[in-house]
C-alpha cells in the first residue's frame, strides 16, 4: 500500500508563542496539500491518508472536511485518518490545539460531512484515469528524482482519476493489476521541496520551467470523451469540475460546491450566495461551510431527517494573535468560542410542509426548536447563531413531524 501525510499551513512551532500559521485559503491555493498526496497515488495498490488536517488557527479550517472528503472519494482513496484526537472520552483539556478535532466544532462538522461524502460513499469515484508515466531517464536528469509532480499536472486530479507509475521498474509483489489508463502523459517540470512547520513538514514550490499546458490537456480530455463537452473546467480562471459533475471548485473565489444524491455542500466567503442543487445558499454573513446531509438513507429530496451544517471559525477564550493573525501570542483555553453568523438558505424537499428545525449540540442532542418557512416543496431557513439560547453550533436538524 501507499501511505501519506499532509497539512495545510502546518504551524512553525505548533502551539507555542511565536508560532506562525498562514492565513490563506486552501481552496484559493489550489488545494495544494490534497493535490500533493493525490499525485503520489499508484493505481495498483491501496492508498491511505494516515495523517491530514487543515491547521488551527487558519480561519479557513471549515474547508477541510468537504475538500478532503469529496476529492478523496473521487480519487478512490481507501482510508482517511485525520490527525488528531477525533474522539475524546473525557473533557479534561477541552481547549483547542493546532490539530485538535474532538473539541473543535469546526473540525467535528467537517468530519461529519466527510463521513457522508467519503465513508458512506455519497461522492462517486471518477470513471476515468490519467496516468503520469515517469521514465528512469527523467529521474536521473537535473535532480528530477528529488521533485514531486508539477502543480499543473497535479490539477488533473480535480477533474479525472489520476495516478503515477514507473514503467521501467519491476512490479512489486502482491499488488493488483489495474485497468489500462484512458490517457498517458509524461512528466513536465516538477515541484521542489522546502522546509516548513519548524522542520516537521515540507512545502512544495512549483518549477517555472514546464511546457505542459493544462488548458490543452482539458481540451484533449474533452475531445477523447474523458470530460463532457459542457464540463465547466477552465484552468486559466481557476475553475475545475469533476468528470462526474458532482464537484466544482473555483479557486479565485475560495469556493467549493458538492452535489450528490444524499449530500450537498457549499464552501464560500461571507456576503456571497451560491446554489449547489437542492441546497441554495441565499446569503451568509460569515465565511462558512454550508451543507445538508440526509441521514435516513434516503435521497436529500425525499429525506425525512436531514442534518444542516453551518460551520464558521473557532478560537480559544483568551487567545491572542498578532495584528495579521499569523503569529500566536497566547493560545488561551476553554471554553471554545465559535464565530456567529447569519445564514439564509433554502432546501427543496417533498416533505417540506411537515418539517421542523432544531439546533443541535456537537453531541447531536437537540438544544432548541427554531422557526422555518415552507412553500412549494422547499423549506426556507433564517439563522442567527448569535441569538441561539445555548450559544452557536455548527449542527442543525430538519425532521418531519410525523
Amino acid at each position: 500500500m501507499t501511505i501519506n501525510n499532509t497539512y495545510h499551513n502546518h504551524p512553525t512551532a505548533f502551539d507555542q508563542p511565536g508560532s506562525r500559521c498562514g492565513q490563506n485559503s486552501s481552496i484559493g491555493s489550489g488545494a495544494w496539500y490534497w493535490r500533493g498526496v493525490a499525485s503520489a497515488r499508484f493505481a495498483d495498490r491501496p492508498f491511505i491518508e494516515t495523517e491530514f488536517n487543515h491547521s488551527f488557527w487558519n480561519p479557513y479550517q471549515y474547508e477541510c472536511g468537504p475538500l478532503f472528503g469529496a476529492y478523496s472519494a473521487f480519487q478512490g482513496f481507501d482510508a482517511l485518518s485525520i490527525h488528531e484526537g477525533a474522539v475524546f472520552t473525557s473533557v479534561a483539556k477541552p481547549g483547542l490545539g493546532v490539530f485538535n478535532v474532538g473539541h473543535s466544532p469546526i473540525a467535528r462538522a467537517g468530519e461529519f460531512l466527510s463521513a457522508c461524502l467519503f465513508l458512506r460513499g455519497d461522492v462517486t469515484p471518477s470513471s476515468h484515469r490519467v496516468e503520469l508515466q515517469i521514465p528512469k531517464a527523467y529521474l536521473q536528469t537535473d535532480v528530477n528524482g528529488s521533485r514531486s509532480v508539477s502543480y499543473e499536472q497535479g490539477k488533473l486530479a480535480f477533474m479525472v482519476g489520476f495516478s503515477v507509475s514507473f514503467p521501467e521498474t519491476k512490479q512489486a509483489e502482491g499488488v493488483g493489476e489495474p485497468s489500462a489508463p484512458d490517457l498517458v502523459l509524461p512528466p513536465a517540470g516538477g515541484a521542489e521541496f522546502r522546509s516548513a512547520g519548524g522542520g516537521w513538514a515540507v512545502e512544495s514550490v512549483d518549477s517555472k520551467a514546464s511546457d505542459f499546458s493544462l488548458a490543452a490537456a482539458v481540451a484533449s480530455m474533452k475531445a477523447k470523451g474523458l470530460l463532457d463537452k459542457d464540463n465547466q473546467s477552465d484552468p486559466s480562471n481557476g475553475i475545475f469540475q469533476s468528470d462526474t459533475g458532482q464537484i466544482v471548485m473555483r479557486t479565485k473565489e475560495n469556493l467549493l460546491k458538492i452535489t450528490t444524491l444524499r449530500s450537498e455542500a457549499v464552501v464560500l466567503e461571507g456576503g456571497r450566495s451560491e446554489r449547489a442543487g437542492l441546497l441554495n445558499v441565499l446569503g451568509t454573513s460569515a465565511p462558512a461551510l454550508v451543507a445538508a446531509c440526509a441521514v435516513d438513507q434516503k435521497s436529500l429530496a425525499r429525506s425525512r431527517r436531514i442534518v444542516l451544517i453551518y460551520s464558521t471559525y473557532a478560537v480559544n477564550s483568551g487567545m491572542a494573535l498578532s495584528a495579521d493573525r499569523t503569529t500566536l501570542v497566547k493560545l488561551g483555553g476553554p471554553p471554545v468560542l465559535m464565530r456567529t453568523g447569519k445564514l439564509e438558505v433554502s432546501l427543496r424537499n417533498v416533505h417540506a410542509a411537515t418539517m421542523k428545525l432544531y439546533a443541535l449540540g456537537i453531541d447531536g442532542i437537540r438544544r432548541e426548536a427554531l422557526p422555518l418557512q415552507a412553500e412549494d416543496n422547499a423549506v426556507r431557513i433564517s439563522l442567527d447563531t448569535g441569538k441561539l439560547k445555548k450559544g452557536p453550533t455548527p449542527f442543525f436538524e430538519l425532521v418531519t413531524s410525523n
